[in-house]
């Protein structure tokens, strides 16, 4: 009986080297997804925040106000 419990732990051992081999190939492979969403995220709030600029403007040339910017011209 002695014997047998000795290598209990050298088989939980293992299970736990097999566990964190497996859980660092998953995350090998989802790294570059991480990447690619960090950027959709960037783009996603550029996006938005292009469309409150645009919404700005008009609103400006709406209200037949001289925008701040020079070159942007309302043909109203």
């Amino acid at each position: 009986m002695r014997h047998l419990c000795k290598n209990i732990p050298a088989f939980a051992l293992l299970e736990v080297a097999i566990a964190l081999s497996i859980l660092g190939i998953v995350t090998y492979m989802g790294m570059p997804m991480l990447g690619k969403l960090q950027q959709w995220q960037q783009v996603k709030v550029t996006n938005a925040h292009q469309e409150k600029i645009v919404e700005s403007l008009a609103g400006l040339c709406a209200n037949e106000q001289t925008p701040t910017l020079p070159s942007v011209k309302c043909k109203w």
